[in-house]
């Protein structure tokens, strides 16, 4: 036991340098996994038990990866349709500089809780919020950490989210009475964050409005309104009911004809778009501001998932969680108990690298101390709700935050301004109470 502690310590300190030092996360999380592996042949293990777990992180590690890829070239097709440019430059006509920062906080509540993906929602709407700070001088990372605090208030409790879904079959539960409990419970967490965007709007006002800017995205893209048109399907197909990969998908293809008709750019450079990212030429003012996005650039995030999900097998294999945590089982009291449930999500959400493991790893060491504790499936869901499903995107090295981070091509420090993130965990044990 006492080895492998020592091999979390170590797991936890190569990731948390990683990411302060900015060497890419996938080389600790390989040498985490070399020693786990080496943990779990010493107890016994084989070959075949590190083929299982590798083939559980594919399967876990394959969906995410899919929405992923469907971003990373929807971010493309959007910049060479034009669309990502006619959201900022009308967006540039209704914002007000003076609240940019609440501003995008609020808007992407919106969308977020509309598509209920933050995936999604940063991939979207997030990319055109990063384009306007960049071109304003406002903190990009600032302005991703909003983007992300948006883009978890809908992926907790929007009726359209995989993870409200994930959590309500988990415990057996009704989703619907979950997200009225979660609705009661995230009124101080979002107040709180919006007097903080409210503030850091006041501290770095926006000056899209005396750049030029308009001008520059008017000179370089035909500008109307059927260049919106990809991003208004994703919300209409919504409303129809249609899951997020179809409206992705669909979004795809209309952002294809209007690149070729619209924007009059070959049908070559549009795929080539897809595969490399969009990018304008050297000399056009718009060249650091409007670019990114394809395959090639999701690619690493990839590798990091596969790793991470294989990781979080083995761990699950050897009950390292279980052994880890048991003690959290005995504890007594309201605020007790859910203070040890953030305990759970942290750990689960920092090996388990990803937002379901973490859900999933959560729910399996809380069930039985709840149980106990003679307390309800829907008071466990909503705890987890509150814990380890905006948990997992304040860890640094978590799928459920890399992933927005290489959407948004933001930079870690990002989540220090994700006050959502924190504040949820943060109230709900401070104001602790049964629903």
């Amino acid at each position: 036991m006492k080895t492998t502690i020592l091999v979390l310590l170590i797991s936890f300190a190569l990731m948390f340098s990683a990411v302060y030092t900015g060497i890419y996360i996938a080389y600790p999380l390989l040498i985490s996994l070399v020693m786990f592996i080496g943990i779990l042949f010493a107890r016994g293990g084989n070959v075949q038990d590190i083929k299982t777990a590798f083939l559980k992180g594919a399967k876990t590690s394959f969906v995410v990866s899919q929405i992923l890829l469907l971003i990373g070239m929807l971010t493309a097709a959007w910049m060479s349709s034009g669309t990502v440019a006619g959201i900022v430059y009308y967006g540039i006509k209704i914002i007000n500089p003076s609240y940019f920062v609440i501003e995008v906080f609020i808007i992407t509540c919106v969308v977020s809780f509309l598509i209920g993906s933050s995936f999604g929602t940063a991939g979207t709407i997030g990319i055109a919020f990063m384009v306007m700070a960049k071109a304003a001088g406002v903190n990009p990372s600032l302005i991703a950490g909003a983007v992300i605090s948006g883009a978890y208030f809908g992926d907790r409790s929007s009726p359209m989210s995989s993870s409200a879904v994930l959590v309500a079959t988990l415990t057996a539960t009704d989703i619907n009475n979950n997200i009225r409990n979660m609705m009661k419970t995230v009124l101080l967490p979002f107040m709180f964050s919006a007097s903080l965007y409210i503030y850091f709007s006041f501290q770095n006002p926006a000056s899209v409005t005396n750049t030029g800017l308009a001008s520059d995205i008017k000179s370089t893209f035909v500008i109307n309104l059927l260049v919106l048109i990809p991003a208004a399907i994703i919300f209409i197909a919504v409303f129809l009911k249609m899951k997020v990969k179809k409206a992705i998908a669909l979004s795809l293809i209309l952002s294809f004809f209007i690149a070729i008709i619209v924007q009059k750019r070959s049908v070559y450079d549009f795929l080539i778009s897809l595969i490399s990212g969009f990018y304008l030429e050297s000399q056009n003012p718009l060249y650091n501001i409007i670019k990114g996005g394809g395959i090639l650039s999701i690619l690493k995030i990839l590798a990091v998932i596969l790793i991470s999900s294989t990781l979080a097998s083995i761990i699950e294999h050897l009950n390292i969680l279980e052994r880890l945590l048991d003690s959290l089982k005995k504890v007594r009291g309201k605020r007790n108990i859910f203070a040890s449930v953030i305990a759970i999500s942290i750990f689960a959400s920092a090996f388990g690298c990803s937002q379901v493991i973490a859900v999933m790893m959560t729910y399996m060491t809380a069930k039985g101390m709840y149980k106990e504790n003679g307390l309800s499936d829907e008071q466990l869901a909503l705890d987890i709700e509150n814990t380890a499903i905006v948990i997992a995107p304040a860890i640094p090295w978590n799928i459920a935050v890399l992933g927005p981070l290489v959407i948004l091509s933001a930079s870690a420090d990002s989540i220090l301004y994700a006050f959502f993130l924190f504040s949820v965990p943060l109230f709900n044990l401070v104001f602790r109470k049964l629903v």
